[in-house]
């Protein structure tokens, strides 16, 4: 309690004490002891008043306080008891405020030096010394202790960095080594040569000429569709800042990596497109049987090769293989420890290491016999759809469509230019 704060509490009691005096109803006996009482306040409270100043021992002003309270019983309660207890309480109040006050000793620099002498003396000399040991500390200030709520999302503030950081997939590469290019009908069809009867042949003077004949066959495919959609509250797309450019991104990548992947896997029943491991045919040539020394992964990938050259296929050969099994080939060693040269075994095949193919597999050939029409070319595009009883327009629901129409197709003719197989099972067939 402050100076301030001590007169405002003395100058309502002494007034309360001296309406009582004034009142014509108070019986004489009761009025000494009102001049008592205000004669005893004037003294307790000048004795305060040095306390709340000083910051003295309050022990005698606390018994002036509690002989006040005894004078204050006897008097006649039916008449003024209402003042009496506000008196009362404001007393209760002083006594409060006194006693925390007196507890807590005013800080002198005298005494500060006086007890810490030997400790000044030591710190003027230049020795490290604690000399505030004494002194009382504030609490310590933390960003968990001293702000609320907690955790708190706004303090301390933090930096977005821009952009999302992808979820990190294996990078699909056999698309690469396609052919791939646009037509403007949702059909399409080749013409396939076909074996027929005759052929040429040394003939005399006037004699005959041979006869041959030829047939053609079509094959046909139909555009299928691939699509991907996703839906949105509006709410999302306007609140946070990137959510339009990242589920732009993500939906076409959705349906990049599906379509891709269906390339290689597409079994063409259905809506499905056909890929290339329905048009790839295995490894049957047996010419290399049991001719091989310790054979490995060269080996398979060389043997394929020379039955794709062995069926006049002269294009560019690619290899595709599981990374582990890529990893262990170039990892091959001789008997004396030494890594094997194996650039001759594979000279003309590029091998290209991929998730795509599964482990002791293998795919090889000129990848450019698979052809990939676009018809509809990637598209995107926002709108409402149905929900349940509602429509997306009125609960604010936005759907983003991803699509492409598309064929995949191969000729008849053209199957010998790929390969595919288990690596084990021609090794077992190629070992000496």
């Amino acid at each position: 309690m402050n100076k301030k704060e001590f007169e405002a509490k003395e100058f309502a009691i002494m007034q309360k004490i001296g309406e009582l005096k004034k009142r014509e109803d108070i019986k004489e006996d009761a009025k000494k002891t009102f001049e008592a009482i205000e004669s005893a306040f004037a003294d307790t409270l000048g004795s305060i008043k040095s306390v709340v100043e000083a910051s003295e021992n309050a022990s005698q002003v606390e018994e002036k306080l509690k002989d006040l309270s005894t004078k204050l019983e006897g008097v006649e309660k039916a008449k003024f008891g209402d003042s009496i207890d506000a008196i009362k309480t404001s007393l209760e109040d002083l006594k409060g405020k006194v006693k925390v006050q007196s507890d807590e000793k005013a800080f002198k620099w005298e005494d500060f030096y006086t007890e810490n002498a030997e400790k000044t003396k030591a710190a003027r000399a230049g020795h490290s010394h604690v000399i505030f040991e004494n002194m009382k500390a504030a609490g310590l200030i933390t960003t968990t202790g001293n702000i609320a709520p907690q955790p708190n999302p706004y303090i301390p503030s933090t930096t977005i960095l821009p952009g999302v950081v992808p979820v990190t997939l294996p990078a699909q590469r056999i698309i690469n080594y396609i052919s791939r290019s646009s037509i403007s009908t949702p059909n399409i069809a080749l013409v396939n040569e076909i074996n027929g009867e005759g052929d040429a042949a040394f003939v005399a003077q006037g004699a005959l000429k041979p006869l041959f004949d030829f047939d053609f066959k079509t094959e046909d495919a139909k555009v299928k569709k691939i699509a991907v959609r996703v839906k949105v509250a509006e709410e999302m797309m306007t609140d946070v800042s990137f959510m339009a450019t990242e589920t732009e991104r993500l939906v076409g990548e959705k349906l990049q990596r599906f379509l891709n992947t269906k390339i290689l896997t597409g079994t063409g029943a259905g809506e499905e497109i056909k890929g290339i491991n329905e048009y790839a045919g295995g490894y049957v040539q047996t010419c290399l049987n049991g001719k091989i020394t310790a054979p490995g992964l060269p080996e398979v990938l060389a043997a394929a090769a020379s039955q794709i050259r062995s069926l006049g296929f002269a294009g560019p050969l690619v290899a595709f293989v599981n990374p582990c099994d890529y990893t262990d080939n170039i990892l091959r060693k001789d008997s004396t420890g030494q890594l094997l040269d194996l650039t001759g075994v594979l000279e003309g095949i590029e091998v290209v290491p991929t998730g795509e193919i599964d482990p002791d597999n293998f795919l090889i050939g000129d990848l450019s016999k698979y052809r990939l029409f676009v018809y509809q070319d990637y598209t995107l595009r926002y709108g409402y759809g149905l929900n349940g009883a509602n429509s997306d327009f009125e609960t604010n629901v936005i759907t983003i469509l991803a699509e492409m129409r598309i064929v995949g197709i191969m000729s008849q003719n053209e199957i010998g230019a790929l390969v595919k197989g288990v690596i084990s099972d021609v090794i077992a067939e190629l070992e000496a």
